[in-house]
């Protein structure tokens, strides 16, 4: 698949899914060619970080499929409540850990269904307390919505470090830079 058009699928599940891989694979993009040193900068007024937006992402995404696979919020409750630590990480390992979590995130889609009713844990402060559950179509469309908020985060970020934008990286990561070149007319 392309990075950047969702091809037409068959059903709302799939389609749905196609665009959440969509969504993961722009991180890969962007983050293409950085250096540790680059992945762990804060170029911007923010003390946002490429690897940062990566890691959270990626326990975003986490919380929501734990939520679907077992009905409770216990993942996303330790995830609120553990020591951060500060540690390196590789951007593959990184990219890695959210493709492999995104095959789980899909299998489970596929298993429970769109339909499937998803409970919302009380104990999260920003989630709403006058529902008590989503449904597997609702958490998709949030991953969804939460990768594309993130990408542009992680676009501004990359062009602040070093002048690079996502389709540029795309040309250069799918083999058609020569061609993103000359219809820049760079």
């Amino acid at each position: 698949m392309s990075g950047a058009i969702v091809d037409t699928v068959g059903n709302e599940t799939e389609t749905s899914l196609a665009y959440l891989r969509q969504q993961r694979e722009t991180f890969r993009f962007i983050v293409h060619g950085l250096t540790k040193e680059q992945l762990r900068s804060t170029p911007t007024q923010s003390e946002m970080s490429l690897e940062w937006l990566l890691t959270h992402i990626a326990t975003v995404e986490n919380n929501f499929a734990q939520l679907i696979a077992t009905g409770t919020g216990d993942a996303i409750m330790a995830s609120l409540t553990a020591e951060k630590k500060e540690e390196e990480r590789d951007v593959d390992t990184l990219l890695d850990a959210i493709t492999a979590l995104g095959a789980t995130t899909d299998d489970l889609v596929r298993e429970k269904g769109l339909d499937h009713e998803v409970p919302i844990p009380p104990e999260v402060p920003w989630f709403p307390k006058n529902r008590t559950h989503w449904n597997v179509r609702w958490v998709v469309n949030h991953l969804i919505e939460e990768y594309a908020r993130h990408a542009g985060h992680a676009d501004m970020l990359r062009e602040a470090i070093d002048g690079k934008t996502m389709f540029e990286l795309q040309s250069m990561v799918e083999g058609w830079h020569e061609q993103y070149l000359a219809w820049t007319g760079n």
